[in-house]
C-alpha cells in the first residue's frame, strides 16, 4: 500500500528534480506553491513511485472527494491510460489542474474513452508576456500609465519610494502589512476562509524564500512597507508571480509594484503567469486589463 507525506518546506530539495523540467504552464505545478498553501483546510500529500511524484489533496469542504493532480516526472509525461491505471490502482477516482496542453498532445478519443472530462473555469491561468508588464507601452496601457505616472511624480521622484528584496530581515513586516492590508479588505467577510488560507501561505513563503528560491520584492513608501510580491519559477520560459499585495489607497502603486516584478524577478522569463481570478468578477477585471497574451485552462478528470 502506497504511503502519502504530507508536503512541507523541508522536503522542497527532495522534490526539486521532478519540477526542474516541467513541460506545463498551470501555475499550480509551481512546487513553492504546492507546499506554501499545504494547510488545514486543503492538506496535500505525496508519495514517490519510481519516476513519479504523485499529489493528492483533500479539503476540509469535501472530504469526500479527494482529487489528485496530474502526477509529475523529470523525464516524461504520464500517457492517459498510464494516468487512469494509477488513479485506479490509488483509490481515487478524479485529477483536478490537468492543463490543456496536456489534453492537446493526446488523443481525444482515448481520453473520453478514460475519463469524462469537465472544465474548470475558474482555474483557466492568465498568461502575459513579460515584456509587456515591464514597458506598459502603446494605447492599450494608457490607463496603467497614467496610474503609475501618478504614483512616481508624488511618491517616486519625491524620494518616498524605496524598492527591496524580501528578505528574513524584512519578513516580519511584509506580515505586519499584510495585516494592515486586510483593514482595506474583507478579511471577515464571505471569503475570508480563502483570505486566511493565502495569510497562511504567504507566511510559510516568507519563512522559506531561500529555501523555495522565491524572488521577492517590498516597496516601502515613507518608510513603511506599503506592498510586495513572491514570485517563483515555473519553467525555463515561464515565471509565476504567486502572491501581489498592495494598498489600493495609494493610486499607482499596484501598477509600480506590477511594473517592478516584471522588470527585476520575472524579468528572465519570456511569459508571466499571473494565476486565475477563482472565478470573482472583479479580479478577473483586473487581470484581464493587463492584457493577458493567453489564458490555460484547467480541466477536471473523472474516471469512467
Amino acid at each position: 500500500m502506497v504511503k502519502f507525506k504530507s508536503l512541507a518546506p523541508d522536503d522542497y530539495p527532495l522534490l526539486r528534480r521532478f519540477f526542474v523540467n516541467l513541460n506545463t504552464r498551470l501555475s499550480i505545478y509551481s512546487l513553492p506553491s504546492l507546499i506554501s498553501w499545504n494547510s488545514e483546510i486543503f492538506r496535500s500529500s505525496y508519495a514517490i513511485e519510481d519516476d513519479l511524484l504523485v499529489i493528492v489533496t483533500e479539503s476540509q469542504r469535501h472530504p469526500d472527494q479527494p482529487y489528485l493532480i496530474m502526477p509529475v516526472s523529470p523525464d516524461r509525461e504520464v500517457a492517459p491510460q498510464e494516468l487512469h491505471k494509477l488513479a485506479d490502482r490509488l483509490g481515487y477516482r478524479q485529477f483536478r489542474f490537468v492543463p490543456e496542453d496536456y489534453l492537446s498532445r493526446w488523443d481525444h478519443g482515448e481520453i473520453d474513452r478514460l475519463f469524462k472530462v469537465t472544465e474548470q473555469p475558474e482555474f483557466a491561468d492568465y498568461i502575459y508576456h513579460t515584456a509587456d508588464l515591464g514597458a506598459l507601452a502603446g494605447r492599450r496601457f494608457a490607463k496603467k500609465r497614467n496610474h503609475l505616472n501618478q504614483f512616481i511624480n508624488g511618491y517616486v521622484e519625491q524620494g518616498l519610494v524605496i524598492t527591496e528584496a524580501v528578505t528574513a530581515q524584512n519578513k516580519t513586516e511584509c506580515l505586519d502589512f499584510l495585516v494592515r492590508w486586510c483593514d482595506e479588505y474583507p478579511c471577515d467577510g464571505p471569503q475570508s476562509e480563502s483570505l486566511a488560507c493565502e495569510r497562511e501561505a504567504i507566511t510559510v513563503a516568507l519563512e522559506n524564500m531561500e529555501l523555495f528560491e522565491l524572488c521577492g520584492l517590498a516597496i516601502r513608501v515613507e518608510g513603511a512597507i506599503s506592498a510586495f510580491a513572491i514570485t517563483a519559477r515555473l519553467n525555463d520560459r515561464t515565471g509565476v508571480l504567486n502572491f501581489e499585495k498592495a494598498f489600493s489607497k495609494i493610486n499607482g502603486l499596484y501598477q509600480f509594484l506590477d511594473q517592478q516584478c516584471a522588470r527585476i524577478c520575472l524579468a528572465p522569463y519570456e511569459f508571466t503567469n499571473k494565476e486565475s481570478d477563482m472565478g470573482l468578477p472583479g479580479l478577473a477585471q483586473s487581470k484581464r486589463s493587463y492584457y493577458p497574451s493567453d489564458q490555460v485552462k484547467s480541466y477536471q478528470l473523472k474516471l469512467r
